[in-house]
């Protein structure tokens, strides 16, 4: 980062080939030409197995699957890596190295797990071939990919987190926590607050995993729309641990710090997240219009390809939102200001911290605003208009009922 940032950060030296220009030429027109077969290629294989019908099977399911995760972590590193092959700057800033740290780990952890899953597929295909097909099934090899990047993600968040708190001990970049001011003006208003937090925390937790595993065990409940809805009880139950713990220990105790490490996980996340449920919101009032206004096309629209794939899209969009939003914020430097006041790591918070302009940083957060926020909001008004529109043409008054009984999960 910027030498003037109070956080003290220093970018990495990628020492690489650096001793022998010469061989960098070499190898960085190797990796180069490597590196276009490998996008041509793996695009070629999503396309094909995605527009041609008959290879709508399990292994082509996986082997695209296969081929997106093998684009995204070649091009975690190699751009990289030729931007420092072919220049004289062999340098990679804090924040960058961080997320080639974390997207390598959870991308080569993913990429691990799926290939035992289609390990597993062809041995399925193989040895019991008769039942291949009722094994198999469409719903399993979801719940085996959407596993295989949870497993992934998951694997990536522990060895990141516990790889950087380390450096923030004993490292030499010196990382400086974050002062969370808060309420810490009132502390009896602390004391309150917390108790409020803490019930509600706990009613968030007990309601969600309620609807998740009752979505879960229930094979009637098994539709797109309790589908979407357990998604969305999984990311409010992830969002609100972003937030509430940290925030509780703040709230409880005199220490109102937050380490460096902590602080930029949790404005990921929180992003992420964030994101994500506000285009999720999008998606689910899309199902609700699809059910009420073509109710007779509705399983054969919503059929379980497109309700992953939207679900995926959900999250890959608010995961690239997060990333460049947090990423630009980040870079800013701070001249040594580290009070928050705040009780959580937010963006405008960090912003609003900064020693320079940051008119670019917030017209990009407004501009990326308007798309996560307003665009999924133009939907859902837009989506529930129709609906509201044949609600009202429906004559009879238990149809009407019936009808907005089907929107009650997503209004709620």
């Amino acid at each position: 980062m910027d030498t003037n940032n109070g956080s003290s950060m220093t970018d990495f030296i990628l020492l690489g080939f650096s001793h022998w220009p010469q061989l960098e030429h070499i190898i960085s027109g190797i990796v180069f030409v490597f590196y276009i077969v490998t996008l041509v290629g793996n695009t070629t294989i999503i396309l094909v197995s995605n527009l041609d019908s008959q290879l709508h099977t399990p292994m082509y399911f996986f082997l695209s699957n296969l081929s997106f995760l093998d684009l995204c972590y070649t091009t975690s590193i190699v751009p990289q890596m030729l931007v420092n092959l072919w220049g004289p700057t062999k340098s990679i800033t804090y924040a960058g190295c961080v997320l080639q740290f974390f997207f390598a780990l959870d991308l080569g952890a993913t990429e691990c797990l799926l290939l035992a899953v289609m390990a597993y597929d062809r041995y399925a295909a193989v040895c019991q071939p008769l039942h291949y097909t009722v094994i198999m099934h469409p719903q399993l090899c979801q719940k085996m990919v959407l596993t295989a990047w949870l497993g992934g993600l998951g694997s990536a968040f522990i060895l990141c987190s516990l790889t950087l708190r380390t450096m923030g001990q004993n490292n030499y970049t010196s990382l400086h926590g974050f002062i969370l001011l808060g309420f810490s003006d009132h502390p009896k208003l602390e004391m309150v607050l917390s108790g409020v937090v803490t019930l509600f925390y706990f009613i968030t937790w007990v309601g969600n995993t309620a609807i998740i595993l009752a979505s879960l065990l229930d094979a009637h409940l098994h539709t797109p729309m309790y589908f979407f809805l357990r998604n969305l009880s999984f990311l409010d139950l992830c969002f609100t641990t972003s937030i509430i713990p940290q925030m509780l220990v703040n709230l409880w105790g005199p220490d109102k710090t937050i380490s460096y490490v902590g602080c930029v996980t949790q404005l990921y996340v929180y992003m992420w997240l964030g994101s994500a449920e506000c285009l999720l919101l999008a998606v689910m009032s899309y199902d609700r219009f699809t059910a009420v206004c073509k109710p007779l096309h509705y399983l054969v629209i919503m059929n379980p390809h497109l309700c992953l794939k939207m679900i995926i899209t959900v999250w890959g969009i608010s995961l690239a939102n997060s990333v460049l939003l947090c990423t630009l914020t980040l870079n800013l430097p701070r001249c040594g200001n580290n009070l928050l006041d705040h009780f959580l790591c937010e963006l405008p918070a960090m912003v609003k911290i900064a020693c320079i302009d940051t008119t670019s940083v917030e017209m990009s957060v407004f501009a990326l605003g308007i798309v996560i926020v307003l665009t999924p909001l133009g939907l859902i008004l837009i989506s529930y208009g129709y609906i509201a529109k044949a609600v009202l043409r429906i004559k009879s008054k238990e149809g009407q009922q019936k009808a907005i009984n089907t929107c009650g999960s997503h209004l709620t």
